[in-house]
């Protein structure tokens, strides 16, 4: 009788499992781009399904239909307030890219299938099943955590809170028309995602909006976050990013 946790021992799973892993905890840190980021979608979608193939091996359809649609709902925008949900309970931050080229790395779940149908023996190294499965628990987790640092840094600007709201709203060309999240035209946070050399290309920033009683403006940049390992300079270099594609537009005349 087949043992199905035997694909978590199988070669291709392994091979996937420590690509995932180098390219989350070491490659993302020293080259943030668009090959670091496209890996980890690829390996992820190789053993995400396959994880849950072995632990449900009657259902192996399903986990690879189901992975594809939680994978295209994740990189969407719908999936930010479950994002923000869990933000605002659970410690471990997560956080993810708005990015539809993405979804390319769907192609990789047709050879997860099949593979999990193939005979295990041909490929199988003597690994205790366990070990892969809480390995892979943790990178899981691990590609979907967001680095955050907190900047709390104050911005007087010399118009009303209302002015700011639709200067705001002309920002939103800063990421392919999601760049600028607000509640309201007269927010009182504003989340944006900013253009970056930090880390994929882009960060993403959390302000606080006061209005003063001069008919001025307070802005408090509170984080920065994304999706790269935490890194010395992130602080700076963030706010140098946030400063040159929002400040300065704000100052200046409207974008």
């Amino acid at each position: 009788m087949r043992n199905e946790l035997g694909i978590l021992s199988s070669m291709y799973f392994l091979l996937g499992l420590a690509a995932l892993l180098l390219n989350d905890l070491v490659l993302k840190g020293l080259y943030g781009n668009w090959l670091t980021g496209k890996l980890s979608d690829f390996a992820g979608l190789f053993v995400f399904p396959l994880f849950w193939c072995a632990l449900f091996p009657k259902y192996r359809l399903q986990a690879v239909l189901l992975t594809g649609l939680v994978f295209i709902w994740w990189k969407s925008p719908h999936s930010q307030p479950f994002i923000d949900l869990w933000n605002s309970h659970v410690p471990l931050q997560i956080g993810r890219v708005v990015d539809f080229s993405d979804l390319m790395a769907l192609a990789v779940l047709p050879a997860a299938f099949l593979y999990s149908k193939q005979p295990l023996k041909a490929s199988g190294i003597r690994v205790n099943p366990l070990f892969p499965l809480a390995l892979s628990a943790f990178a899981f987790m691990a590609t979907s955590r967001v680095s955050s640092v907190e900047v709390n840094k104050v911005y007087v600007l010399d118009m009303e809170k209302a002015t700011l709201g639709q200067r705001l709203n002309l920002l939103d060309s800063l990421h392919g028309g999601d760049g600028v999240r607000m509640m309201g035209d007269i927010p009182e946070m504003v989340y944006l995602k900013i253009p970056s050399d930090l880390c994929f290309d882009r960060i993403d920033a959390a302000v606080r909006v006061d209005e003063l009683p001069d008919g001025k403006t307070l802005l408090t940049l509170e984080s920065i976050s994304h999706s790269c390992p935490e890194g010395d300079e992130d602080e700076a270099k963030g706010i140098r990013d946030f400063e040159k594609a929002v400040i300065g537009k704000l100052k200046g005349k409207t974008p």
